[in-house]
């Protein structure tokens, strides 16, 4: 179980609502769902605690910018005392499909830059961390345009329940084993249609 969930992205208006910040969108949903208030904030973080279990689960959000979320890991687990084995990273992924949801309880950067900071700055990717697809972009040498672009109101809809499915795996994570949770996070997500209800 973890005690710790970091979501990755940028802060600045600039940066409301792109591809590269939904994992600041999914904290901020959980954080919401469990009616946390208040706040803490170190040199490169923000955070607000759930105290519904003995050790309170940790929300956070880096304030660096993407590419220095070591930093703000480092200062979150020092700040409270907790270990690398409490983490679950929530980010942006660009290789998996628009609203796929894909939990791990390790693995590589996968080409984001957010996780290659941890990694390097930690020394390890043993780590667990929750992707939400945002969708390929369709040129491979314009990516950095793409994940800072905000998503079309066709793809809205898609991404707005992945964002609420990872939402309600962060608040079930304290509570269950990443293994078990990855058999319910891990599934193909629902098409518009199958979100409708049917016709009487």
């Amino acid at each position: 179980m973890v005690s710790v969930i970091i979501g990755l992205g940028n802060v600045g208006p600039e940066y409301v609502g792109t591809r590269h910040n939904v994992g600041f969108d999914v904290i901020k949903l959980a954080a919401k769902r469990r009616q946390l208030s208040g706040s803490a904030s170190g040199n490169s973080f923000v955070s607000v605690l759930d105290h519904a279990y003995d050790d309170p689960t940790v929300y956070a959000l880096p304030t660096t910018l993407m590419n220095r979320s070591g930093q703000a890991v480092v200062e979150v687990l020092e700040r409270y005392g907790r270990s690398l084995d409490d983490v679950l990273v929530v980010t942006d992924d660009f290789n998996l499909p628009l609203g796929r949801l894909r939990l791990r309880q390790r693995g590589s950067d996968g080409g984001h830059n957010g996780l290659a900071d941890i990694i390097e700055t930690l020394g390890t990717d043993e780590f667990a961390r929750l992707r939400v697809g945002i969708g390929e972009p369709p040129n491979r040498d314009a990516i950095v345009p793409y994940v800072l672009g905000r998503f079309t109101p066709a793809e809205t809809g898609i991404v707005s329940r992945a964002i609420d499915t990872a939402a309600d795996a962060c608040i079930l994570a304290p509570q269950q084993e990443i293994a078990v949770l990855m058999a319910h996070t891990n599934r193909p997500p629902a098409s518009a249609a199958d979100a409708e209800p049917e016709a009487d």
